[in-house]
């Protein structure tokens, strides 16, 4: 069963003006974990928003370095009002000059010039950037460069300010980049020592430990409509009753659009209470 309440905040700017938004979303796990497009959809038409048609291409493990067929034919398939575009948790961080952003983070850089701000200009497409975040712990796999969150997380916030200069550098200036930043908003709770629980509290295996929670997934849809709409979350209640209630649902927009949109809610105002609880 899925909750919406009747918004009470400003009603989003329509994008391009239109009753009916194309999204295209391209990324991995992170993004198809608790079907964060199906989410964002949702909400964007429980606040009395446009009408949000998407398609979604998010294999485990994909990165934008990969320049598949199938991403090909998905640009072509516009056009798109919004492309969002979100990559390999590792590959944005990997600091210049290491061998690890010549392999690779260059690879995704490339791709982003050649491939996606030229469609993305050629359709008229807007590019949001999903930045994603630092996993719990640290990174096992290369703990000399990302020891902690905290270090992982602000080198690829780092990353995906790149990213972005890829894509406007590639358009001489011309394409509308933003970057959706759903790390930085992990980040002001992780400095409450993550309460909200972000992260699962048990990993399957394998899971490197940086997947989100249903919290976590939620979270980002905040984000990604505040920073897409320019518009608070605040007081559009969609949310799904078996994965997160209703008061952290209310706390979740309230931190996002504290960050993304400069809200006045001070950190001691938030609800701060622990995830999963009984939905309310």
């Amino acid at each position: 069963m899925e909750v919406c309440h009747p918004a009470v905040s400003p009603q989003p700017e329509l994008a391009h003006n239109s009753p009916t938004l194309r999204v295209l979303w391209v990324g991995n796990s992170y993004t198809a974990w608790h079907d964060l497009p199906t989410t964002f959809a949702k909400f964007v038409s429980s606040t009395g928003g446009p009408t949000v048609e998407f398609k979604a291409y998010t294999p485990n493990g994909y990165t934008l370095g990969d320049d598949r067929e199938d991403v090909h034919q998905l640009l072509a398939d516009g056009p798109w009002h919004y492309i969002i575009l979100q990559d390999q948790s590792q590959i944005p961080g990997f600091p210049v000059g290491s061998k690890q952003h010549k392999g690779l983070t260059a690879k995704s850089e490339m791709v982003l010039s050649k491939v996606y701000a030229p469609a993305a200009k050629k359709c008229g497409a807007k590019v949001l950037l999903y930045q994603t975040w630092g996993r719990k712990d640290g990174c096992q796999q290369f703990p000399e460069l990302y020891p902690d969150f905290s270090t992982h997380n602000n080198l690829v916030k780092l990353g995906y300010n790149r990213y972005a200069n890829c894509l406007r550098q590639a358009t001489s200036g011309e394409l509308d980049v933003t970057i959706a930043p759903v790390g930085e908003v992990f980040e002001a709770i992780q400095k409450n020592t993550d309460t909200l629980g972000l992260f699962p509290e048990l990993y399957k295996e394998g899971d490197p430990g940086g997947h989100p929670s249903p919290t976590g997934s939620y979270l980002a849809c905040m984000v990604l409509y505040a920073t897409l709409f320019h518009n608070s979350p605040v007081g559009t209640m969609y949310y799904k009753p078996q994965a997160i209630n209703r008061t952290t649902a209310t706390n979740l927009q309230q931190i996002a659009a504290q960050v993304c949109l400069g809200d006045t809610l001070k950190e001691e105002e938030w609800v701060v209470i622990k995830a999963p609880q009984t939905p309310t």
